[in-house]
């Protein structure tokens, strides 16, 4: 995973101390933690780009860096992030994302993150 001081990734391009951001959203998740869905949705509007999938994306991470930061088996967290993968299809949005993650969790790791996702998913409004 990622130094826990710079979870990101490929900031130093713009050779800029700040880092990159996207419509003013910094891409760093540890400063996303009270980022909305519905906050990163309108946040593009301006440029006619509502729901931009950048944006969304942002939250998506920052719910996986939360989830992250609060588990107690971090070896454990690392086998079911990776897992999740095979399950995301295209037609996928976080209503789907959030019932096959709970469902992974129930069938492969007795539900022990099954309380860190819904709670991070309600704070997102999700």
């Amino acid at each position: 995973f990622f130094e826990a001081q710079s979870p990101v990734v490929g900031d130093g391009w713009k050779n800029d101390p700040a880092g990159q951001t996207l419509c003013g959203l910094t891409r760093n998740p540890t400063q996303l933690a009270s980022l909305t869905a519905s906050m990163a949705y309108n946040r593009c509007s301006n440029r006619g780009s509502g729901g931009m999938i950048q944006a969304m994306g942002l939250v998506y991470a920052s719910i996986w860096w939360e989830i992250r930061k609060q588990s107690p088996n971090s070896a454990q967290f690392e086998k079911f992030f990776l897992r999740h993968f095979e399950l995301i299809r295209g037609d996928d949005d976080f209503a789907s994302i959030k019932t096959k993650l709970l469902n992974l969790d129930t069938t492969s790791f007795q539900g022990a993150f099954s309380a860190l996702i819904n709670a991070e998913f309600a704070k997102r409004g999700l």
